[in-house]
């Protein structure tokens, strides 16, 4: 099935069924590097220890700096590497779009020349070791597009909230978002408001889509590669992860909330019986988790076969009590 983002994003390519932006679309990063235990840069930073079961294993370190235009550098050093015994570990933590232009709504243009720009701002920070940008293991990676929707933001946004999703927890996210975190530790699906984060003329109409890695295996999983370094990433596989998550949410189908429209897509491919049974359950869904109708006599198997023929009928299993259907994220 082709996959457009066609009222989204400009400058595009197509990559197998899908359609993706020139710019690499990556905001907050987590860098681990490897290094020399003998050094004692670190001795004047913030100290905490790490409990387990009421046993304190060892101290980490902890210290923020900043560059010209603002952007926060969270590094944290941990003198202890398990994976092996003369070496300890340097995280550095930090949004790559606020580095390069002062706020994270902008994607990056260039990949190498953002490489370039944040090894000259480690370099500057005296009291760090010297760091090798591109040799550093991606710890974390948020990959994130900007979806132009203008004033459908918020529905979208009131649609979302209404989800749920098989071993996926919802939670409200800040600046009127909401996230779906894996119950595998480590991945989440980020959706909100971006105007209502930075106030930016340039920000306004946009829904913004975050996928967030947070442990190198997750990085492995989405991207197939382990141990992968800010050298190894491609735009085009950046897009087919988040593009691959919201599909897998149903986000490629049109969330259709007037009763009418929703009833002509069913009637067009299932019978009149099958057409009552999912407009009825379309309804439960504006008010119910999947879990409240299980708990109301559906079965789960009924639940996936019911969501299965939506998405046969082009319709997300997305519902909400709008005015008005809302179109397809991808």
């Amino acid at each position: 099935m082709e996959v457009s983002m066609n009222n989204y994003i400009s400058n595009q390519t197509q990559v197998g069924s899908f359609t993706t932006g020139s710019e690499m679309p990556i905001d907050t990063i987590i860098l681990k590097f490897h290094i020399d235990p003998s050094s004692r840069f670190f001795e004047n930073w913030l100290q905490k220890p790490v409990v387990r079961k009421n046993v304190v294993l060892w101290d980490e370190y902890f210290e923020n700096y900043y560059s010209e235009n603002g952007t926060r550098i969270a590094v944290k050093y941990c003198p202890f590497d398990r994976y092996s015994s003369d070496t300890d570990l340097l995280f550095i933590q930090l949004s790559i779009p606020n580095l390069l232009y002062g706020c994270n709504h902008k994607m990056i243009d260039d990949r190498d020349v953002a490489i370039d720009k944040l090894q000259i701002e480690i370099d500057n920070i005296p009291e760090l070791p010297h760091l090798d940008i591109r040799s550093g293991i991606l710890y974390r990676l948020d990959i994130c597009i900007n979806l132009q929707v203008g004033e459908n933001a918020k529905d979208y946004i009131q649609a979302l909230f209404n989800a749920h999703f098989r071993r996926r927890k919802t939670m409200p996210y800040p600046r009127e978002g909401v996230m779906f975190k894996t119950e595998k530790s480590g991945i989440a699906l980020i959706f909100y408001i971006k105007f209502s984060e930075c106030h930016h003329k340039d920000a306004k109409g946009i829904l913004r889509v975050e996928l967030s890695l947070r442990k190198k295996a997750r990085i492995k999983d989405k991207l197939g590669k382990k141990s992968m370094t800010l050298n190894d990433i491609d735009k085009d596989d950046l897009y087919r992860a988040i593009y691959s998550e919201m599909k897998t949410l149903g986000l490629d189908k049109a969330i259709v909330c007037d009763r009418f429209e929703a009833e002509n897509r069913l009637s067009e491919i299932y019978s009149p019986r099958q057409v009552r049974s999912l407009l009825g359950f379309l309804v439960e869904l504006q008010t119910k988790t999947h879990i409240q109708i299980r708990e109301g006599g559906t079965s789960r198997e009924t639940i996936c076969r019911y969501n299965k023929l939506l998405r046969g009928a082009g319709i997300s299993n997305v519902s909400f009590d709008g005015k008005k259907s809302l179109p397809p994220l991808i």
